[in-house]
Order: C-alpha cells, then structure tokens, then sequence
C-alpha cells in the first residue's frame, strides 16, 4: 500500500499535468475550476473496468461529476 502523503503528492501532480493538457474546465459538464480543490484527476477507464493508472487514462473533472460517474465508463 502507498502511503497517504505520497499518494496526494502523486494527485496534486497528475491534477497539474491535466490543467495543462486539458485547461481548466471539466471534461463532463464543461464547469470552470477556478481552483485546484474543485479538479478531481478522473480515469476515462476506470481501474476496476480494466483501466491503467496511466497519465493517457486520466482526465479533469470536477469532484460532483467524478463521483456520479462512478465506475460508469461513458461520460456523465
């Protein structure tokens, strides 16, 4: 298991590659993220789907759309 802190290190920065790669909007409902809590890094093929935790598999949303998503793999 990786530990808590490395884990949200490990979060922060995957959050910052996808504002560069995506901008700052979400990339279900198209909401602007103002700030860096709002972004929630979300995989476009869930893990348990069969999904990597690869950059590539991962893209901005916003927290409320990652979580209704769940392990759906279609977007909201």
């Amino acid at each position: 298991m990786i530990p808590r802190d490395i884990r949200a290190e490990y979060a922060e920065a995957i959050l910052h590659y996808l504002v560069q790669k995506d901008g700052t909007s979400c990339n279900h409902c198209g909401k602007k993220l103002r700030f860096i809590h709002e972004a929630s890094p979300d995989h476009i093929t869930p893990v348990s789907l069969g999904g990597e935790n690869k950059l590539e598999n991962f893209r901005l949303s916003c927290r409320k759309c990652n979580r209704f998503r769940g392990k759906r793999k279609k977007s909201v």
